[in-house]
Order: structure tokens, then sequence, then C-alpha cells
């Protein structure tokens, strides 16, 4: 979804958006608040909430569009290698100011669609190679008119994630997502590249380049950003997140910001 590349963007708050994830003696691990998501589960019977506020400002000549939300993502640990999560980015509102129509700012406000899906953590590092995990998610059409979607929209995303020396590591998510609106239906890629660093025990830093959406100029064209931003591990159960997002392509918001929480609510 796409405010939580903003979140990012989301519709989500944390653990260092990259690699090496907190010590195995840690118990959180989070998705936030970059793109690449976890190769890591919760765990059987661990309930993880991840939530945020996030904001992105999009220009055009006469136009502009300012969007708030309040992105979550729920997770429950139904295996050790299982999780099943549901995700939105919740209460949404968009401002936009035409120059044509005065300058007046007109805003709208709803609930966005959420999305249900599960992940499998199917291979653990060999210390060599990397910790990876699929990611099956559907975007239901349950929003308010003025943010819903148009019937169920599959994705599919396969994370990879390596532990390198010296605190650093790297995370790369390939993806496709099956998408349908009144044009009929169609199908797009993405793909991001995400590098991290421990800079304390407790304190994470990242930056990454994503893409997410890469499709045809008809169907929406390649929607691509940067975001950079940092963890902070409050103890083994919460963190706090915060990054920021500058777009690359004309269809992706100029940039955004967003502020984080991530708890294990349930253990």
């Amino acid at each position: 979804m796409r405010a939580k590349i903003f979140v990012m963007a989301g519709g989500v708050a944390v653990v260092a958006a990259l690699l090496p994830r907190v010590a195995q003696a840690q118990a959180i691990g989070t998705d936030r608040p970059d793109f690449v998501e976890s190769s890591s589960t919760v765990g059987a019977g661990y309930l993880q909430v991840e939530g945020s506020v996030a904001f992105d400002h999009s220009g055009a000549p006469g136009l502009e569009v300012d969007n708030f939300t309040t992105p979550f993502l729920f997770r429950l640990g139904i295996a050790d290698s299982w999780e099943v999560r549901l995700e939105s980015d919740w209460l949404i509102t968009s401002g936009v100011t035409d120059a044509a129509a005065g300058g007046t700012k007109v805003s709208t406000s709803g609930v966005s669609d959420f999305d249900l899906g599960v992940k499998w953590a199917f291979h653990a590092s060999d210390g060599a190679g990397p910790s990876m995990a699929a990611l099956v998610h559907t975007t239901l059409p349950t929003g308010s008119a003025d943010f819903r979607g148009k019937g169920m929209r599959p994705s599919l995303r396969v994370t990879m994630e390596w532990a390198l020396e010296g605190g650093w590591g790297i995370g790369v998510m390939p993806g496709v997502l099956y998408d349908r609106d009144d044009s009929g239906d169609s199908t797009s890629g993405m793909v991001a590249v995400a590098v991290g660093k421990g800079l304390t025990d407790r304190l994470r830093a990242f930056a990454e380049v994503a893409f997410d959406q890469i499709a045809e100029e008809a169907r929406g064209g390649n929607s691509a950003f940067v975001d950079f931003g940092v963890t902070l591990l409050l103890n083994d159960f919460w963190q706090l997140d915060v990054a920021a997002a500058v777009g690359l392509t004309d269809q992706t918001p100029d940039y955004g910001l967003t502020l984080g929480l991530s708890g294990i609510v349930v253990r």
C-alpha cells in the first residue's frame, strides 16, 4: 500500500528496519520502518503491534496534495515460522490545494483498505547465506468510498537478509502485485534494497532504495523513492522509529515523514 512507503508509508513501528536484527536474546524484531520486510516471524503465541503516524507531500504546477495516515500492522504468531498479519494505512486525511480553484484546500477523510496476509520464514541463515521469508497478502476492498480499491488484490514478496561483519546488514525484497481498477486487471513488480548498521546496542540506522511499483505508463508507471532513518530499542519488547523518504519519480510523493512505535503486547 502506497502510504506504507512513508511510514514508511506503511498503513505500520519498529526494529532496525534492517539487518542484522536485534540479537536473538532480544524478543522484538519488526517490519518497520523500511519497505523491505524482515525475514523473521514473531514466534508462536506472540502478538506484536507496529503502529505509526505518517505524512507525505506531492506537488505539481498549480496543485499540491498532502496526506496524513496512521498505518498499523498486527502480527500474530501461529507457529515458530508462521505468522498471520493484518495491515492498513487506517485513518487517512488527504488535502488537495488547486491554484485553478482559487488556492482553497479541500480535505477528504476516511479509512483505508485492509490487507490480510501470512508470512513464512522458510530459511534460517547458515552464517554465509541469507535468512529468507515469503509473504502472501491480499488487499480487501474494505475502506471508505474515497479510498477503496476495486476487488481483492493479492501480492507475493520474498525477503532476504544478510548479516555482515561490523554490525552491517543488507536486505533485498522482490515481489509482484496483482491489481485491478476501472481500466481492467494488471500485474506490477516491486523491488527494494536496504542497508543497515548498528550504531550502539539499541540504536540502528538504515538507508534504502525502493521501487514499490514497476509498471507500464498506462498502468501508473514506475514509483520509486529513497528513505532513511533510525530505530531505538527501548527495552526487549518496545521500540521507537523515525524515518524520512524522498520520491524519485513523478508517480511518488515528493517527500514523506513517519514516526512509529512497535511492541509485543501478548507473549
